[in-house]
């Protein structure tokens, strides 16, 4: 019962568009919106954009139904399930479903679920606008120059003349990239030869490059600085083998610097592996949606938990 309801408070916390980009990472769909699709196979009359925004404000509310199923139901499990109707402080229908099983003498099973205990729906106010969404309030991001080393790793001083050609290319990518995750918005211009990919905080963006010299490179990677950044860096760290493995990407860590605590955690190709423009964009678009899909749905959960 506590993993059903640890997994129904980290989903609450979760937008449509994170829930849709890890159905689609995790069970490999091509559809770019799988949860509708499925819904309008059974009701070919629903509209997406009102689907949308209800399963929205059910994410948000923490609308589910929980379902805990298992050959036998114990007493006191009724007694915890009738204990958290009681207390209410959501909206949720939590339901326990008892499944038999039975074997005739012909050697044909028959299943019986039944459901031992009534589902009771648990009310919560909730302050709402207008338009009856629940009240958020977004603190606007901040726009900030780039850390002066990470625009050395970019830019070509000795080709000022190319900065017109190197937005050009990086025009292409902002209008080609499509990404799976819902709520992502399109890159915007950095400096000469790198973009930022918005993303929520406390990353703030994901910076995509082109580098010229010593290290000529193209790739993407997430900056973190100070205490907090390091604990975050930590983290994905931590998790650098599962991170590779989700995304297909290899993923690699970078500590530029102890004190202060400076580190990037990204994707990086050497400029020879392509024999064109053509081959970097695409692998670009390819690998920033890959790496928006993975990052965003665990900014949503670190939130949720810092909370």
């Amino acid at each position: 019962m506590a993993q059903i309801l640890e997994y129904a408070a980290l989903l609450r916390h979760w937008s449509f568009g994170d829930l849709s980009s890890t159905l689609r990472r995790k069970l490999t769909l091509v559809d770019p919106n799988p949860i509708f699709a499925a819904a309008k196979l059974r009701w070919p009359d629903l509209e997406e954009a009102p689907f949308v925004d209800a399963v929205t404000r059910s994410l948000r509310l923490g609308d589910f139904q929980l379902i805990i199923a298992g050959d036998g139901i114990r007493s006191d499990t009724h007694a915890i399930a009738e204990h958290l109707n009681a207390q209410g402080g959501g909206l949720a229908q939590l339901a326990l479903l008892e499944i038999q099983i039975w074997q005739t003498t012909s050697g044909n099973i028959i299943v019986m679920p039944t459901v031992p205990l009534r589902t009771e729906v648990l009310q919560q106010r909730v302050l709402v606008d207008l338009a009856g969404m629940p009240l958020y309030l977004e603190t606007p991001e901040p726009i900030s120059a780039p850390p002066a080393d990470t625009m050395e790793n970019v830019v070509d001083p000795d080709r000022v003349n190319r900065r017109g050609i190197n937005r050009a290319f990086w025009q292409r990518f902002i209008d080609e990239v499509q990404f799976d995750h819902a709520d992502q918005l399109a890159p915007r211009h950095g400096g000469d030869n790198w973009v930022r990919v918005p993303l929520p905080d406390p990353l703030g963006w994901l910076t995509a490059f082109r580098s010229t010299g010593s290290r000529a490179e193209v790739g993407l990677f997430l900056t973190f600085r100070e205490e907090d950044g390091q604990a975050l860096f930590d983290e994905f760290h931590n998790d650098i083998a599962e991170l590779r493995g989700e995304t297909g990407l290899d993923l690699v860590a970078r500590l530029k610097s102890d004190r202060p605590f400076h580190a990037e955690l990204g994707v990086f190709r050497p400029r020879s592996d392509f024999a064109d423009e053509g081959q970097q964009l695409d692998w670009l678009c390819h690998a920033a949606n890959r790496f928006v899909s993975l990052i965003r749905p665990r900014l949503s959960l670190m939130a949720e938990a810092a909370e």
